[in-house]
């Protein structure tokens, strides 16, 4: 994957607010987001089209290696200071010179980055043959040749060899590995669709249309005539090493072709079939059909068949995009994709940047134009994404990593502080981490137990109402109080489901939150729940909790967990409860000793979610909260 991209003179006019002219911080999914004229579409396109940049690859890091030579430099120009030795050439047993800094300069000043991954295991060949085998026998300095056993202690001299040949002892089975992953690349412009656009004036007997692919021509056209001889965008099938551009015209074609092939093609569109039914249809047997008299494809789904240009736009457009992906499955991959989210809902936007980050693309890098504000949303729960603004000034265009929660995004694409609720209902939960739990337990719930497939931004969407703001929402009016002046849920969102903490409420000093629960049950009924336990990590099991202290506490080995065991914590605030019942600890598990909950909650949430995978890792109440959840959900989307 690449890391860093280094711009030659074809992107003279676009600027890293970073300046070095180097586009830093590449991830999986890289989004290109601003205004209208911003330059974010023509530098998507440079990219794809050219290939004479250098870039830095994922793949092979010089970081560990830096840190043994950084060590072994300061190691030995320590042992040699009393002998002003600030300048030398160590002398090795195959009679040629060195310089540890030749270490240095080929390691840790390696800011040059490479066109493929062979000219890079080139240049590590060389450099391993001109510093092995390292035996020191002798230091070159102004005066001549010095024994080094005069200047040095053999015991160092022997753990400097030692260190150096360890180093490229691993450094060469690494290189070893190494294989040219030169990336072919794939463009998915705008103009996209499924449908041929012009009449076969040919056949006057049959209304039928030319299969001519006229979106790509008209790409070529605009954005890459002077390189056209370079895109073989026909064969999708090529070799490693091309650039081609696919608009979805092809399509019909290309399914035709593979459904009329060996098994293994035969195999490709099966597969893509059922990720459509599992994905967009709950399951339900789909067939792509090449129909031969309307030209275009048609879909089977169970037993009914009908031309793809019944179904819903955002459909049509989620397997132009993704349909390129499965195909160059196990392909190094650079995809190039314009405003993916054209005709998508928002929770279809959620569709498509989860399929990006399938693990049977794991050979893919992608690069996203897009002015949606849901793809900024979305990116929140979802790990390696960089975001990039891009600004216009004078002649010149900015461009600058940001987080992906900064304001100055949304205000850059337009975006005020106003929104509509798209999903048919909502679950409205305290905060952040009380999000996060329930949607992994949500997703395992539904994977394991109740085999239901409802997903986030269509069936449903969650709204974090801040713990204590909860006292401004008419759910809580009361008959018996007419003067209060609270925000009227039902003009926003009618159909929700209401999620609380019980956090203490069995204490006499917190009987006025025992009347406010009593209040939610009365107005909101079987659309709230009140947790049994005191907070939302309170429903973590013990196993995951002791899973996620070992993590961290790595290599120690005195842990003791047998006072946890013992104990329930369904009513203690959890940092009190680890701090007292899990001993020798080496690190500290409360936020701090006046609140007692747990430190850090969104890391600890982050963890302790990535170690959630089957049913046993939900307890009895985590899977309650879903069943109750699932069925209001379930009776809002019917």
């Amino acid at each position: 994957m690449l890391s860093k991209i280094f711009l030659n003179a074809n992107f003279s006019k676009y600027i890293p607010i970073e300046g070095g002219h180097v586009l830093k911080e590449l991830n999986k999914v890289n989004i290109f987001i601003g205004e209208n004229n911003s330059g974010k579409s023509r530098f998507l396109r440079t990219l794809f089209n050219f290939d004479k940049y250098t870039v830095e690859y994922t793949d092979f890091s010089f970081k560990e290696y830096n840190i043994i030579v950084e060590k072994a430099i300061e190691e030995l120009k320590d042992v040699l200071r009393e002998t002003r030795a600030s300048d030398f050439q160590l002398l090795t047993s195959h009679n040629r010179m060195k310089t540890i800094d030749y270490m240095r300069n080929f390691l840790i000043k390696r800011y040059v980055g490479f066109n493929n991954l062979i000219q890079l295991k080139s240049e590590l060949e060389s450099f391993i043959n001109n510093i092995g085998p390292f035996n020191i026998d002798g230091i070159i300095r102004d005066t001549g040749r010095v024994d080094i056993d005069t200047l040095i202690d053999p015991n160092f001299r022997w753990r400097l060899e030692q260190i150096i040949n360890k180093m490229t002892a691993n450094l060469k089975e690494k290189v070893s590995s190494i294989t040219d992953i030169k990336h072919s690349k794939l463009y998915i412009p705008v103009l996209r669709g499924l449908r041929p656009l012009y009449l076969n004036k040919s056949d006057s007997t049959n209304t039928t249309f030319d299969n001519d692919d006229v979106y790509h021509s008209r790409t070529v056209k605009d954005y890459f005539h002077s390189k056209s001889e370079n895109i073989n965008y026909k064969d999708l099938n090529a070799d490693n090493n091309y650039k081609s551009i696919s608009t979805g015209l092809d399509l019909y074609e290309d399914v035709r072709k593979h459904l009329l092939n060996n098994v293994e093609h035969r195999k490709l569109i099966r597969e893509f079939e059922e990720f459509i039914g599992d994905t967009f249809f709950k399951g339900a047997s789909i067939s792509l059909i090449p129909h031969h008299e309307d030209d275009s494809l048609w879909i089977g789904i169970n037993d009914d068949e009908k031309p793809i240009y019944h179904l819903g736009d955002g459909i049509q457009a989620l397997i132009i995009m993704l349909y390129p992906l499965f195909k160059n499955r196990g392909k190094n991959m650079l995809f190039f994709i314009e405003e993916p989210e054209t005709h998508l809902h928002p929770g279809m936007q959620r569709i498509f940047l989860e399929a990006l980050q399938d693990p049977r693309f794991s050979t893919f890098q992608y690069f996203i134009t897009t002015h949606s504000n849901h793809f900024l949303d979305i990116t929140l729960d979802m790990s390696n994404i960089s975001i990039y603004t891009f600004k216009k000034k004078e002649q010149s265009y900015y461009i600058e990593n940001v987080s992906n929660a900064d304001n100055n995004v949304l205000e850059l694409i337009g975006v005020r502080n106003s929104s509509v609720f798209l999903s048919n209902c909502t679950i409205w939960v305290e905060g952040i981490t009380d999000r996060l739990y329930i949607k992994k337990y949500l997703d395992v719930y539904q994977r394991e137990v109740s085999g239901t497939k409802y997903l986030e931004d269509i069936h449903y969407s969650f709204v974090e109402y801040g713990g204590n703001n909860i006292e401004h929402w008419s759910f809580l009016d009361d008959d018996n109080n007419d003067d209060a002046q609270r925000i009227n849920v039902d003009r926003i969102c009618s159909k929700l489901f209401l999620i609380t903490d019980s956090d203490g409420a069995d204490d006499d000093s917190k009987q006025w939150k025992t009347e406010r629960f009593k209040l939610l049950k009365k107005n909101l009924g079987n659309r709230y729940y009140k947790l049994n336990a005191r907070e939302i990590e309170n429903t973590l099991p013990k196993h995951i909790i002791k899973k996620y202290i070992q993590n961290r506490e790595k290599n120690n080995d005195k842990l003791d967990f047998s006072e946890f065991d013992k104990h329930d914590y369904k009513q203690t605030l959890l940092g009190d409860y680890i701090e007292a019942n899990v001993k020798n600890k080496l690190y500290k598990y409360r936020e701090k000793k006046s609140s007692g909950t747990i430190g850090d909650k969104i890391t600890f949430c982050k963890r302790t979610t990535e170690l959630i995978e089957t049913r046993d890792d939900l307890t009895n109440e985590a899977k309650l909260i879903c069943k109750k959840l699932v069925e209001f959900i379930e009776s809002n989307n019917k």
